[in-house]
């Protein structure tokens, strides 16, 4: 990974005790993305009528996010859930524009789609983890 992806990302606690396992979390957000670059899917609808602007990742085998898992601290007991926002192989061409696109995309549909899966509290933000640049963007 790249240190402009890893500059480009948010960490989540696990709920311990959750249904939810890192595996089955990062299997369900790949397989919604791809279903919100299927047109026709009730994820791909979704992202229209929140304007979400996903002409960036028309081929639709773009991902805009990678998943991946880290020991929260000195408790290697509670797992975290990293996302990194990538933007896609045009963002090198346009600018950041893609992550931005990839960010909307997380915390509209993908995070509130896991949200009603798991439970509201499946994934706690650790507000340490987020880059400067995230926080920035947040604020706009």
């Amino acid at each position: 990974m790249d240190s402009r992806a890893e500059e480009d990302t948010i960490s989540y606690v696990i709920e311990t005790g959750s249904q939810a396992s890192f595996n089955a979390l990062a299997r369900d957000i790949y397989q919604a993305w791809s279903d919100i670059l299927t047109p026709g899917t009730e994820l791909h609808r979704e992202a229209e009528a929140a304007k979400i602007d996903l002409s960036a990742y028309a081929g639709g085998d773009q991902r805009g996010i990678a998943v991946s898992k880290s020991a929260a601290g000195l408790d290697h007991s509670v797992v975290e859930l990293v996302i990194a926002f990538l933007g896609s192989e045009a963002a090198r061409a346009i600018g950041a524009g893609t992550k931005v696109v990839a960010r909307d995309i997380w915390k509209t549909i993908l995070l509130p789609l896991l949200q009603r899966k798991y439970g509201a509290k499946v994934l706690t933000e650790n507000p340490k983890s987020r880059s400067k640049k995230n926080t920035a963007a947040d604020s706009e």
